[in-house]
């Protein structure tokens, strides 16, 4: 979205979209007679995206871009010279280099490293073994975070190893434990070798030692294991273990492709030895065999073991041909991609591989055919999960499905279906609980891997899926994907299926080797920065009451293009520049210069640019003076034949008037200067005004100027002819001031814009953030050790991995930690940390415990008083207290400045105080707002220490704060409302996005009714009594069941991020009126909503039965809403850009972004809409899931399932957090 990248450029303002639009179908074969005389493009230089076009144009070949690879996904320029393709593989195809330089083919085989530990030569996930002699098994890590498990039996016999397995022999006696490593992660099997090694009481509960880092650890309900990050998303999971005996069918030795051809094209005779066509079991120890006694073992978590208990029965058995027996969990890294087999008879084949034969898994019958033997009967079907995360931003195209088939059980065909299931897919996925049919995507009728077997020869091939259209319209692969890309859908999960699985001669093979192959070109956005070209800057007016003035008949107009997050490598793109004239009848009419020409000009006319680039042109004509004008553009992106066009830009209003004053001349005095085009010299600093002087232009007479900078909103207006004004730069940086003049007759003219840079403020002279986990709390202001000022924390004061950043990269990545006070504790400071009778700046987060009496975030001592306090009394507001008597006994003659709404308790909340010495106006703010002031006079010296939790009164130190306080900074300097606003935003100065802590994640994984919060924080979730949960969702009947939370969760005055997973029931909606809301998640106050995620009903549409196209079939249209839900829809929302998808998990995320004042949407990992103005609602009560409050009532229930509920404190700014943030780094 364009709002995403703003932030990139200071100074500059956006105009916001309206209504109207071109559409995504404008043919751009008419090109305009009348060629400007200016058309410019500011191209940046050509990045490896254009570079690999030009070349695949060139070679008519495919060139990758090297620079787009990740462990599973491969970018290429297609020979078309303007479209990508994007292959996905369900499997990594590569990993990183071990010293990080390039990439290596994934290699499972062990190795042993030079710190003696074993593990695989090149994996996704790092894995490390013992190399013997300690009780340390394993570790796998990735991305900072990690587990690790040890051997409570003792020290552990050095390895032996075998291949991509180390068997560690003996680890109990008849005992061996096997580590194998897989290309994301590892299987674990204690092998127990007889009878009477099954009778060790060791083997009734296997218990490891368990060591996490930054992750946290919880078993599942359905008995697996699950490691979250700091975000709430899995980073390891793993299914329930599983164990096995050895009285299945055995497996012969692996035949060649060639006997097996030979086995299967015979008839008669006896059965072979191996089943013909049937899966390979491989090694024993990887999984049971057909017949073989299974069960499933429940993985137990807790703080610092992990255990399985063994099936009792299987360990019972004295039959010698039952042993040996396996116990093996498993534990794989979460990448955002997984496949699995599921068998009808229960078992499941989790991230399987293609086994020593090469052959993968089956699909179809595996039973008798033509007097062969494949197996039992079971049907078996395959499924492939892919994640959107590099289509995000992606204009899709076209899209395919390919996987390599090396075997078929005869050489007649096989039609095989591609369905996408309604659901995703994950460790603990069976046949009884797989997701169910949503759509079928393609069937192709098949038979490959036969060899010689058939003639002709039919060796392995790879199978592409896509839409075969317009012969069969029921295939919808590329506008599912295109879905996909746009988030409509979470994850897409395809299913391979036999179209008749009563059929045995239908039984195939394929690799786990699936790729979602897809063209696209960047997705176009609304542009950016687009006006009048005027001195350093651009012009635009919304208003049509208020046009800009111009003087000039030829106004040269300008944009830059834009792409959606995603899809900037390489995008090939115009700006579409559209001029209209307002008639005397007060209609729009087209400005062409021949009529005969399109009612737009495109520019560059020929060729393209990429994206962020600014293009310039003149009207397609000379304008009529005295007449009014607007003028709007779009992006359109180009692929031969495929054109997408974004939504236009807000309409800029302008009149053309060579009589009215011309842009004035500004003159600068100190401290800054004025940008030149070869010097910008930076001055002042924010809060120190200049001094600037306005006249008119040459031959203009004029009584007035209105100015203002590119921070305001609004003009300020000064009477006279040559006026010196003195305006306050609020921020450092580039900062553009826009002047225009009055004449006598009362019209304002052109407007001048002329640039100035300030520099940066004062450092802050204290900054402690509480990230060390001992010892004094660093002030992090300065790199001297002799100038720091650094925190003495009482005896049980704590640093918990807690802190309000969340999860940092910086100095290594880790979460953030904070001051956490509980009875008396506080910290504070060895000398002063600021004076309080100069100007000075105290800010800082805090998230208290309780408010039933009166804490202080900070207080800067005098001798008996603080100077200055942040303090909240019971029950009320964030307040900023100033003393004026320091007397020993005295009272201190507080003066104190209130907050506009009570404290909350169990929230982060941002609190500033500001003072200004020359004024003596002392300014309060929380979470960037201000809340008012109050006027100071000779307030105290600030002789003592500071303190951090506590306050000082009548010489001793009170108000001792129970909670947390984390990222305090003082300046001996006002900061302005601005910066102050930046400092509430908690920027990330390595990543420019504000850092985000979680504030509640509820786990519904475990059993009910009653939820575990996930962050840590301790709120749990509770369900209305019998509502059931599935799949790790509430199942919601959309009129009595919800689920609540005690709320507030994040201060609903702060900025916050919400998300959560939707699936609504169609069925149950059909029944609903239209205009019916139902709410996702959403925050209560006493009456009403603060605000809610819900869906609202707009309608219903039809639609052919794919299974009998003469049946029509009903499906609800509606769409996604962020805001203020009302009963009677006049709260503020902002609405998905599409309808919302039903029947399938949909990722609503809403983004509150306090110092802005707005609110924003996601769907999936895409921005709908533009941000809208929003007057956040304190709120009280509950959170409330699956059911909204208005009217002073419950109501708008949801029909279908939620899960995956999350808050931050922080606003997310952008598609790219949301997607690394929400969906997690492998997503």
């Amino acid at each position: 979205m364009k709002w995403e990248k703003m932030s990139a450029t200071l100074g500059r303002r956006l105009c916001h979209a309206v209504a109207t639009t071109l559409g995504l179908a404008m043919v751009m074969s008419v090109a305009s007679v009348y060629t400007p005389v200016a058309a410019v493009a500011d191209a940046l230089p050509v990045n490896e995206g254009e570079k690999a076009l030009k070349a695949a144009a060139a070679s008519g070949k495919p060139v990758e871009v090297l620079g787009e690879r990740t462990e599973s996904t491969t970018t290429y320029a297609n020979p078309d010279g303007k479209s990508f393709r994007l292959d996905t593989s369900a499997v990594p195809v590569r990993v990183k280099a071990k010293d990080g330089a390039g990439w290596v083919a994934p290699d499972a085989m062990l190795e042993v490293r030079p710190d003696g530990t074993v593990g695989p030569k090149a994996a996704l996930a790092s894995v490390g073994f013992s190399g013997g002699g300690d009780s340390s098994l394993v570790t796998i890590e990735h991305g900072g975070r990690s587990m690790s498990l040890g051997w409570q039996g003792a020290k552990l016999p050095k390895p032996v190893l075998d291949g991509d397995s180390a068997v560690y022999q003996e680890v109990l006696p008849g005992v061996d434990l096997r580590m194998t490593a897989t290309l994301k992660g590892f299987r674990e099997v204690l092998v127990v070798k007889t009878p009477e090694a099954a009778t060790n009481p060791k083997l009734q509960r296997v218990e490891f030692d368990l060591e996490a880092k930054d992750v946290r650890l919880n078993s599942t309900k359905d008995g697996g294991l699950s490691a979250t990050d700091a975000n709430g998303k899995p980073v390891f999971k793993a299914p329930p273990a599983l164990m096995w005996d050895s009285k299945g069918v055995s497996t012969s030795p692996a035949m060649s492709p060639k006997a097996k051809m030979s086995a299967v094209k015979s008839e008669g005779g006896a059965l072979p030895e191996a089943p013909a066509g049937a899966e390979s079991g491989s090694r024993p120890a990887d999984g049971p065999a057909l017949g073989s006694g299974a069960a499933n073992m429940p993985v137990e978590v807790d703080a610092d073991s992990l255990a399985v208990v063994p099936d009792s029965s299987l360990l019972k058995q004295r039959d010698p041909a039952a042993f040996p027996l396996y116990i093996d969990p498993s534990v794989a890294l979460d990448d955002g991609t997984e496949h699995t087999a599921l068998r009808n008879d229960g078992v499941s084949f989790w991230n399987w591989d293609n086994g020593d034969d090469g052959l993968g898994k089956g699909m179809g019958k595996c039973g008798s055919w033509n007097g062969y033997y494949c197996g039992p009967g079971y049907v078996q079907r395959l499924y492939f999960e892919f994640s959107p995360s590099k289509l995000v931003g992606k204009e899709v195209l076209n899209a395919r499905f390919r996987v390599t088939e090396p075997w078929a059980f005869q050489c007649d065909l096989r039609n095989v279906w591609l369905v996408r299931m309604d659901g995703e897919i994950g460790p603990s996925t069976n046949w009884g609980n797989k997701p169910n049919y949503a759509d079928l995507m393609g069937d192709r009728w098949l038979s490959a891997g036969r060899g010689s077997a058939c003639d002709p020869n039919s060796p392995a091939a790879p199978v592409e899926f896509s839409d075969n259209l317009p012969d069969e319209p029921d295939e919808n692969l590329t506008p599912t994907v295109r879905d996909f890309a746009n988030g409509r859908y979470n994850r897409l999960n395809l299913e391979l299926r036999a179209e008749d699985e009563s059929d045995t001669a239908a039984w195939k093979r394929f690799r786990n080797d699936a790729v979602l192959s897809v063209d696209y070109i960047g997705k176009p956005n609304i542009p950016i920065y687009v006006g009048l070209v005027t001195g350093a800057g651009e012009i635009c007016s919304n208003d049509p009451a208020k046009p800009s003035i111009v003087s000039d008949p030829t106004p040269a107009m300008t944009a830059i293009t834009e792409t959606v997050w995603g899809g900037e490598s390489g995008a090939q793109l115009r700006i579409l520049m559209q001029t209209e004239k307002k008639e005397t009848n007060g209609t729009w009419a087209p400005v062409k210069a021949n009529a005969a020409d399109a009612d737009y000009i495109s520019r560059p006319s020929s060729g393209f640019v990429g994206d962020n680039v600014k293009v310039s042109s003149d009207p397609p004509a000379t304008l009529t003076d005295g007449a009014q004008y607007r003028f709007r553009t779009w992006t359109r992106s180009y692929a031969d034949g495929n054109e997408r066009t974004s939504a236009p830009s807000a309409d800029c209003y302008f009149k053309v008037d060579s009589s009215a004053p011309k842009a004035p001349t500004v003159t600068f005095g100190a401290p800054y200067s004025q940008c030149t085009g070869t010097a910008c010299t930076a001055a002042g600093k924010p809060g120190q005004a200049g001094q600037f002087t306005f006249a008119p232009a040459s031959g203009d007479t004029v009584t007035a100027f209105q100015y203002k900078l590119s921070t305001d909103t609004t003009w300020t207006e000064i009477a006279g002819s040559n006026p010196t004004v003195s305006i306050t730069p609020p921020l450092s940086g580039t900062m553009k001031l826009s002047v225009k003049a009055k004449d006598a007759v009362g019209r304002w003219g052109a407007t001048k814009i002329v640039d100035f840079v300030v520099k940066e403020g004062p450092d802050p002279i204290g900054y402690w953030t509480f990230d060390e986990a001992s010892g004094q709390a660093i002030d992090t202001s300065t790199t001297d050790p002799a100038l720091r000022n650094n925190m003495y924390l009482a005896a049980g004061a704590q640093r918990p991995a807690t802190g309000r950043r969340g999860w940092v990269q910086t100095p290594t990545p880790h979460e953030d930690r904070a001051l956490q006070l509980t009875n008396g504790q506080y910290a504070n400071s060895a000398k002063p940390a600021f004076e309080t009778r100069g100007s000075f700046t105290a800010a800082g987060w805090v998230r208290l415990d309780r408010t039933d009496g009166t804490f202080s975030m900070l207080g800067q001592s005098g001798k008996n008083f603080s100077g200055v306090a942040i303090t909240a009394a019971a029950g009320q507001p964030w307040s900023m207290q100033m003393a004026t008597d320091d007397t020993a006994g005295g009272t201190g003659a507080i003066k104190r400045l209130n907050g506009l709404n009570p404290a909350q308790a169990g929230v982060w909340t941002h609190v500033a105080a500001t003072y200004n010495e020359s004024s003596d106006l002392a300014k309060l703010y929380v979470n960037g707002q201000l809340q008012g002031q109050m006027t100071v006079t000779n307030p105290i010296a600030s002789t003592g220490v500071m303190g951090i939790g506590a306050a000082k009164q009548s010489a001793a130190w009170t108000e001792q704060l129970p909670g947390r306080i984390d990222e305090v900074k003082v300046w001996q300097d006002e900061k302005s409302a601005v910066e102050v606003k930046q400092d509430s935003s908690l920027f990330d100065p390595a990543t420019g996005k504000p850092a985000v802590d979680l504030a509640g994640a509820w786990d519904l994984t475990m059993a009910g009714p009653a939820f575990a919060d996930k962050s840590g924080n301790g709120r749990a979730l509770t369900a209305t009594t019998g509502t059931p949960v599935t799949g790790g969702a509430l199942v919601l009947n959309g009129s009595t069941q919800a689920a609540t939370v005690a709320g507030p969760v994040v201060d609903d005055t702060g900025s916050f991020t919400v998300t959560a997973e939707a699936k609504l029931d169609n069925t149950a909606l059909l029944a609903k009126p239209n205009g019916y809301k139902a709410q996702v998640i959403g925050q209560r106050t006493a009456t009403g909503s603060s605000w809610s995620l819900w869906f609202e009903k707009t309608g219903i549409r039809q639609e052919p039965d794919e299974q009998d196209p003469t049946k029509m079939l009903d499906f609800v249209e509606g769409s996604w809403h962020f805001g203020r839900l009302t009963a009677d829809g006049a709260g503020t929302s902002v609405a998905s850009d599409s309808p919302a998808a039903l029947n399938a998990g949909v990722q609503v995320t809403g983004v509150h972004n306090a110092q802005d004042g707005t609110i924003t949407l996601y769907v999936g990992a895409a921005g709908q809409a533009q941000p809208k103005a929003y007057t956040a609602t304190v709120g009280s009560g509950e959170l409330a899931v699956g059911k909204g409050f208005t009217n002073s009532a419950w109501g708008n229930f949801l029909p279908g399932q939620i899960k995956d509920m999350r808050l931050w404190s922080g606003a997310m700014k952008d598609a790219q957090q949301v997607t690394e943030t929400v969906f997690g780094s492998g997503s």
